[in-house]
């Protein structure tokens, strides 16, 4: 069963979006792309919501002044159940509808990284 889709014009509508699509999201990534540092409450909403938003923490560049690794987390939907999403009519109602709408801002910030 799919848990309800957000509002498609919001920060958990562009995460959703992204993450259907196969993306990785990170806080600085998604900050580049929707300008809000409100990523960690997105995806709060979207796991409220059912929605299975998994997480690993990845490792960065050191720290110039520490000397140590910066850490941050990697935020993508379970591989095994985006199948099963990208399966039913209103997952792909949900992403023709929000690519739509996002299709000015990804084409603004498209420069092929996935985070």
């Amino acid at each position: 069963m799919i848990p309800p889709f957000p509002k498609i014009r919001s920060s958990e509508g562009l995460a959703l979006m992204l993450m259907l699509n196969g993306e990785r999201l990170t806080h600085l990534g998604f900050f580049k792309l929707a300008e809000t540092y409100c990523l960690r409450t997105s995806i709060l909403d979207l796991r409220q919501s059912d929605w299975p938003v998994d997480d690993v923490f990845q490792s960065g560049a050191k720290n110039i002044f520490s000397g140590r690794r910066k850490k941050f987390k990697n935020y993508f939907l379970n591989p095994e159940q985006l199948t099963e999403f990208l399966r039913e009519d209103r997952t792909a109602l949900f992403l023709e509808e929000a690519q739509k709408t996002f299709a000015e801002l990804l084409k603004d910030c498209n420069s092929g990284q996935k985070d």
